[in-house]
This record gives structure tokens, sequence and C-alpha cells, in this order.
């Protein structure tokens, strides 16, 4: 495995870490970081906003419909979790594979 991808799980497992401590913390962290990127894809136009358009739209699908995240999560939500992050990333990169070439 390369450095740079050995770096990226190392990130990755400490994401996964946060976020069973506090989801709330790192979820909407992550949300605010999406919004600049959508805001960036905008400004790019085309195929970009539209991508960033459909991103948008999903953000609502990560918060809770109470508007409340749970204090932690149980090591079985946390499984969860994990296969979910990689689930939708997967659905991500295979819908818009041509736009990160």
């Amino acid at each position: 495995m390369s450095g740079h991808r050995s770096n990226l799980k190392l990130a990755e497992a400490a994401y996964f870490d946060r976020a069973q401590q506090n989801p709330e913390e790192q979820l909407t962290y992550r949300l605010a970081k999406a919004a600049a990127h959508v805001s960036e894809a905008r400004g790019r136009g085309g195929k970009y906003a539209k991508a960033a358009d459909d991103f948008f739209r999903a953000i609502v699908d990560f918060i809770p419909a109470d508007g409340r995240y749970p204090a932690t999560l149980p090591s079985a939500q946390h499984g969860d979790f994990i296969r979910g992050f990689h689930n939708r990333l997967g659905e991500y990169e295979a819908t818009h594979r041509p736009l990160m070439k």
C-alpha cells in the first residue's frame, strides 16, 4: 500500500472514531465543508453545477428528521455508519466518475 493510501486509511479510521464519540460535531463539520464544495462546483458551471445541485438535494438525507443527533454511536450503529459511508461514497463515485478526471 502506498504512503498516500496508508495516510488516507488512517485519516478515515480517525474520522470514524471521532464520529462514534461525537456524531453531531463530526457530521455538522462535514456538512459545512460540503457546502463550501457545493458552492465551488456551482461556480464552475455545467456538469459540475448539476452534480453540486444533486449533492445539495441529498444533504437532507444526512440530517435526522427530528434534527437531533445521538450523543454517541453504539458499536452496532458505528458499524452501520461505516458501511453506509462506504456505500454512499461508492454510489457517488460511480455516478460522478467522469467529473473526477
